[in-house]
């Protein structure tokens, strides 16, 4: 229940932590990083939310998703997330989940996990550090296949879709960096790519190429 009191958290914390072969003694910290977490003001595409005011009928938790691939490669115009990669079969399918896909407002955000331990402190989860980790790891190729099948499954289940409404971007949340006294300065990631690279990727992974 994201709008449960940090009491409550606490509560289920307790109970949770010994069932993952973990100390019962690290439910306070756990809870009160959790509560922190949830009431993280986030600030997107549209107005700022926090994840405490999304009502279940909002939110879809491990969304899974596969959608049909084709023979790709990186070169020509693919951009910089999908450098070194390519899909040399003819056809597939390609699967995942992602983390939580939330609505605020009119416009849906996509949002991913992430437990990396890139400091002793916040000040190791600055915008410009959190945006190296997400090159070197590639999360970004990660965040743009997830963006194209949100964009696919909003264009076939959402009436009047329109990319630029509803559209919100991605959060990438490094909660081991979150820290509540500085805002979303600290452990957050967000993303909005515009509509023509969602779907330049979506074509090319189609087998179109990388055209412009």
């Amino acid at each position: 229940d994201f709008a449960a009191t940090e009491g409550a958290i606490f509560a289920a914390t307790r109970k949770l932590l010994p069932l993952h072969g973990l100390d019962a003694g690290w439910a306070g910290i756990v809870a009160q990083q959790v509560s922190s977490i949830l009431s993280l003001p986030l600030k997107g595409e549209g107005e700022r939310f926090t994840l405490s005011s999304v009502s279940r009928t909002d939110r879809l938790s491990e969304v899974r998703f596969a959608f049909p691939v084709r023979k790709f490669d990186d070169r020509g115009a693919a951009p910089e997330s999908f450098e070194g990669i390519s899909f040399s079969r003819e056809e597939g399918i390609l699967k995942g989940a992602i983390d939580l896909v939330c609505r605020a407002g009119e416009r849906f955000y996509l949002l991913d996990w992430k437990s990396n331990r890139l400091g002793p402190d916040a000040d190791h989860y600055s915008i410009e550090r959190l945006g190296e980790e997400m090159s070197s790891r590639r999360y970004r190729l990660q965040a743009d296949i997830y963006a194209v099948a949100l964009h696919l499954y909003l264009k076939r289940r959402l009436p009047g879709y329109v990319f630029d409404r509803h559209f919100g971007g991605t959060f990438y949340l490094f909660f081991r960096g979150i820290d509540s006294a500085q805002g979303t300065g600290s452990g957050v990631w967000f993303d909005r790519p515009d509509e023509g690279r969602v779907e330049r990727i979506s074509k090319a992974l189609g087998g179109a190429g990388w055209a412009e």
